[in-house]
């Protein structure tokens, strides 16, 4: 409005590698001359660093969770804003707890990493932390994920006065009603935890449970000697 003023609010969101100063330019139509205003900053650089060396998941079993904890500190005297990002070579299998964060100076941030891979492969790749006013930090990201070796037991193994369990059930000739059980041993042969799920939703006339461990017969007490006349 004639003979009045406008208060404008200019902010300033500074890059790493983005040049800190800079010239304004405000058009009013038919003038001679835009009006230029200057503005400049200054970036104090943030400084952040793993205290890892790398993460190494080892052997993972496919469709099972691994964690890993890592730890980012702020070494420097300012605070930074930091982004977690998972690349695209893990970004199907590894995740972060955390993903976008203000660390303060001086401070430390634990996070956790999973792995949940859904097929066998080897990991070979970087989780990167990007931290407002320095370049971006990187920490090594390696494993693999391995289906475990699980079997069936083809050792005769027996359970009392039971049959050794065999590799095909037979149910032999049964009627309605009656319950007949057989009893199976899988044995992992891998180095590494597996999750199993049986699936005989289209079998309703079976199911399947772990075995309880058999008690152990009770010790005989002990006889005392009767003293002699």
């Amino acid at each position: 409005k004639p003979y009045g003023s406008a208060t404008m609010l200019v902010t300033w969101t500074p890059e790493h590698g983005v040049p800190n100063a800079a010239k304004l330019h405000a058009h009013v139509p038919g003038a001679k001359a835009d009006l230029e205003l200057a503005v400049s900053g200054v970036l104090e650089e943030a400084t952040c660093a793993f205290k890892q060396k790398k993460v190494d998941f080892g052997n993972a079993a496919v469709g099972a969770v691994k964690d890993f904890e890592i730890t980012l500190e702020n070494t420097g005297d300012v605070a930074a804003v930091c982004t977690m990002e998972i690349p695209g070579e893990l970004s199907d299998c590894v995740t972060c707890s955390h993903d976008r964060f203000r660390l303060a100076a001086g401070q430390t941030q634990p996070m956790t990493l999973l792995l949940k891979a859904t097929d066998p492969r080897k990991l070979d790749g970087y989780v990167v932390c990007d931290v407002r006013g320095c370049a971006p930090l990187k920490i090594k990201v390696e494993g693999t994920a391995i289906v475990p070796d699980v079997r069936i037991a083809r050792e005769e193994i027996s359970f009392g006065d039971e049959e050794p369990a065999p590799l095909v059930f037979d149910f032999a000739s049964q009627f309605v009603g009656f319950e007949c059980r057989r009893r199976v041993v899988l044995q992992n042969a891998s180095e590494i935890p597996a999750n199993l799920i049986l699936d005989l939703s289209n079998h309703p006339d079976f199911d399947a449970e772990p075995c309880k461990p058999r008690d152990e017969p009770a010790p005989a007490p002990a006889t005392q000697a009767r003293p002699t006349s």
